[in-house]
């Protein structure tokens, strides 16, 4: 998983080119529909077929909602190619950061009782004497759930054959849950500042962070094939497959808890959708608030982050995104919510079009609706990846913890970064700026640790600060399988004597 701009712009450029399929092809392909699509969804079935045919994803399950209903559910493809299994609209497949929308449904559903209150400092829910800090603590819960906290990234991928879980929330928030940025100054993607938030709500909930989720969540929506539990790739679940479309030969989960740890099926999603609209609320979720009330700052065209979804008003008209990418598995909601629609897509490869698939979903949904949306984005991510001013071309810190700090040293030349690291100079991966950040990457590590495996990258996210550069630095760890990202704060300061 790399460092994100957010769960907008994990996703590519939307591409609305009209295609078709032979015959022949789409028979090939199994297709399961709990409602069919009408007529007027034929050219977006389609075209799913034919990403499917193209290799953009072995399968494909969708979900439309529309003045109150599900007017299209269907899954269409593998499961799991290599076994024949079709997937099916209660296929499970892992959603990745969806689950921070559904963490902070539960916190609003809290607050709706009385339990805690956004406005609350992370101190009045969790002892300081846990955190790493006790500036920590004067984080507020609004700001975990706008990643305004200053708490860095982190991700931990678990595997079913671990001998027990490598995962465990309380020490994660202990070793890694400091502050990069003053808490309120700016966006930081936090994967570990939704696991915070997995906590508080165990606490205030009264019991393990997913059966509160599933007392105040998952059970009123009939949501019962969403779970924390199940494996990708394990029994009822899609199985994972590679960005070049080979098969992953393991069964997996994503840690943080809170932040990426749920799987669920398109129909489950299609429910959840249709709450968050306004629409088939349940009795006793009458008072949690639904996202439909989220817009963005005024009428600008730009973007912006709370509750686990990505905001974006174009032309008086707002979309509401909440997407995940890991390995093994795309997906995305987007719901309109003046005019009551929302689609669902779910898909089983690394980087599939999950958003891509949205935006051809909602052109069949309301003609000209997808063009919009696709635009809309477009000029987000123009909005946030505008250029800050790197104060000095060479400069040098180091990174790691304690005695095992190694000094570093990034030099730029015009839109190139170079990495010296251990006398070693290697050229960066630049992927520009995002909200006054830098990001940038290189494929090596600090020296691994026993029983670890190999570093192999080193994702930057630094920002000017006066005449330095701050940020933090996400070390990610695999071997044979993807393992984890582990961030350690990073100063640079000119490398020339002044």
């Amino acid at each position: 998983m790399k460092i994100q701009r957010s769960s907008l712009v994990a996703a590519a450029v939307l591409v609305l080119a009209a295609s078709s399929l032979t015959a022949a092809q789409s028979d090939t392909l199994p297709a399961k529909a709990s409602v069919p699509a009408p007529a007027a969804f034929n050219s977006a079935r389609a075209k799913l077929q034919k990403r499917i045919a193209d290799g953009e994803s072995p399968s494909f399950a969708v979900a439309v909602v529309k003045d109150g209903k599900v007017v299209w559910e269907e899954a269409i493809g593998w499961a799991d190619r290599e076994a024949g299994t079709p997937a099916s609209p209660d296929t499970s497949y892992a959603v990745a950061s969806i689950s921070k929308s559904m963490t902070a449904s539960l916190i609003d559903a809290l607050a709706a009782k009385k339990r805690l209150s956004t406005d609350d400092r992370l101190s009045a829910h969790i002892d300081p004497d846990r955190l790493f800090s006790r500036s920590v603590g004067e984080v507020t819960l609004a700001q975990l759930l706008g990643h305004t906290s200053g708490i860095p990234h982190f991700f931990q991928y678990e595997f079913s054959d671990d001998p027990a879980s490598l995962y465990v929330r309380r020490a994660a928030l202990a070793l890694y849950g400091f502050i990069v940025s003053p808490p309120g100054s700016r966006y930081l993607y936090s994967n570990l500042g939704y696991s915070i938030l997995a906590e508080v709500a165990a606490k205030a909930g009264k019991g393990e962070f997913e059966s509160v989720m599933r007392r105040e969540i998952l059970d009123p929506l009939r949501m019962d094939k969403t779970t924390l539990a199940a494996w990708m790739g394990g029994k009822g679940s899609a199985r994972g497959y590679g960005r070049d479309g080979s098969p992953l030969g393991f069964e997996f989960r994503l840690a943080p808890d809170g932040g990426a740890g749920f799987s669920s099926t398109v129909s489950d999603l299609a429910r959840y959708s249709l709450f968050h609209l306004g629409t088939k609320v349940p009795k006793e979720m009458r008072n949690v608030p639904i996202v439909s009330i989220l817009e963005s700052e005024g009428d600008a065209e730009q973007f912006r982050y709370d509750r686990g979804w990505g905001i974006v008003r174009s032309e008086g008209r707002t979309f509401l995104i909440s997407d995940g990418q890991m390995s093994g598995s795309s997906s995305g909601i987007v719901l309109v919510p003046e005019l009551g629609v929302g689609v669902v897509v779910l898909s089983n490869r690394t980087g599939g079009p999950a958003l891509e698939v949205a935006s051809d979903l909602l052109e069949a949904a309301v003609p000209g609706l997808g063009k919009q949306f696709a635009a809309a984005v477009e000029r987000a991510e123009a909005s946030v990846g505008k250029a800050s001013k790197v104060p000095f071309s060479d400069n040098s810190g180091a990174i790691g913890e304690g005695e095992e700090r190694v000094p570093i040293r990034i030099r730029f030349e015009a839109d190139k970064a170079f990495l010296t690291i251990r006398g070693e100079e290697l050229e960066m991966r630049n992927s520009g700026w995002d909200r006054g950040s830098l990001q940038l990457s290189a494929p090596v590590g600090l020296e691994k640790k026993p029983g670890e495996g190999e570093f192999r990258r080193l994702a930057f996210l630094l920002w000017p600060d006066g005449d330095k550069l701050e940020g933090f630095v996400l070390d990610e760890l695999y071997d044979d399988r993807p393992r984890k990202g582990v961030p350690y704060k990073v100063t640079l300061e000119s490398s020339v004597s002044r």
